[in-house]
């Protein structure tokens, strides 16, 4: 059993090295020109700083793209980046930030991957003006002589610039979330559909499916298995190291051979459990070849016990009892990419029996 586990992850790893997370898309040079072939994909934080391309002409060399060799690049599904650039206190920043709404003000977001709000850069394609939103800043105001504490609304100006109108906006009418700007800028672009036709960008979520099967570690008498599958949902845009996922697992367990010569004896011999997860939080460690990976869920379970009863000798049968119980379900393990599939080992409790159970199987 060893040398097949040994075998079946070797041969996963040998898969998982000529993988590459390539997706369909176009550049667009600083010349003006399309190139279309495939971009190395990652979330929006990922891919800010600068991309990897490959040509479709059959070209094997990979290109590394900073924004400020692009105008823009994009993916066949509209997720669109432009390059912009923007003035710091000590020099000036190239960044790629992706485009989510369209018309007469457009409005893209900069994810950075150290903070949890992206920044916003609305451009008026009217005037040409593009201006950039950050986050509100804590400041220390001095008033009658005593500091208390306040947030700079810097952005609200900037909206109004961006939309050359003047609008009495307050934190709490627009707050600084892309939720809330999106809105209104969606809503002022309405006016002016007939000149600059209005588009939205909408995120599409990512699904995948866990299929395991496994048996128990624990060298006692009898048999244990477990059957697992799970469905995961994630934005792979925002994040590819969280998602949401339920699903069921089965487990079952049974002594070889009941103790029925013993003259007056009554106990469980077969176990069933079958357990559902409405949700639960799956965590993985990143989007590499080989991933490590852990999730946990409260859900409810059915338990159905078979005991059998022994008095005198004589044997009175089996008799079964179910009953539900809350369940929690946990499990962690690796992932290997090979192709399109990922092939999974993993671990998981055994809940009251010893031991742990080792379960393998694909992920899709």
């Amino acid at each position: 059993m060893k040398f097949f586990l040994f075998t079946f992850l070797a041969l996963g790893l040998c898969h998982a090295l000529l993988a590459q997370n390539l997706s369909p898309g176009f550049v667009v040079t600083s010349k003006g020109d399309t190139i279309r072939g495939f971009i190395v994909d990652g979330t929006d934080a990922e891919l800010s700083p600068g991309i990897t391309f490959k040509k479709l002409d059959g070209d094997k060399g990979e290109v590394k793209y900073l924004p400020k060799d692009l105008v823009s690049f994009g993916f066949n599904n509209g997720r669109i980046f432009r390059s912009f650039s923007f003035a710091t206190q000590n020099d000036s920043v190239y960044i790629f930030a992706k485009r989510d709404v369209e018309g007469k003000v457009s409005m893209f977001t900069y994810a950075r991957p150290e903070e949890n709000r992206p920044e916003i850069l609305l451009t008026n394609n009217s005037s040409g003006r593009t201006f950039h939103l950050t986050p509100p800043k804590k400041l220390k105001i001095d008033q009658n002589g005593k500091s208390r504490a306040g947030q700079s609304f810097e952005y609200l100006g900037l909206l109004n610039l961006a939309k050359g109108v003047q609008t009495n906006y307050t934190s709490s009418n627009v707050s600084y979330h892309e939720k809330s700007i999106r809105k209104d800028i969606l809503a002022y672009n309405q006016q002016y559909a007939n000149d600059f036709p209005v588009y939205r960008y909408r995120p599409q979520p990512a699904f995948f499916y866990d299929i395991t099967a496994g048996f128990s570690l624990y060298n006692g008498v009898g048999t244990d298995f477990r059957m697992a599958f799970y469905g995961g949902r994630t934005f792979p845009e925002l994040s590819r190291k969280m998602a949401l996922i339920r699903g069921v697992s089965y487990r079952y367990s049974s002594l070889s051979e009941p103790r029925r010569y013993i003259r007056n004896n009554s106990d469980n011999f077969r176990q069933q459990f079958l357990s559902a997860i409405p949700v639960g939080l799956y965590m993985q460690t990143d989007t590499s070849p080989v991933r490590f990976y852990a999730y946990g869920g409260i859900g409810l379970g059915l338990a159905i016990e078979t005991n059998y009863h022994v008095v005198n000798y004589q044997d009175m049968g089996n008799e079964q009892e179910m009953g539900f119980f809350p369940a929690l379900n946990l499990g962690a393990g690796v992932k290997i990419k090979a192709g399109s599939t990922f092939i999974i080992a993993e671990l998981t409790p055994p809940g009251n029996r010893k031991g742990l159970f080792l379960n393998l199987g694909l992920s899709f």
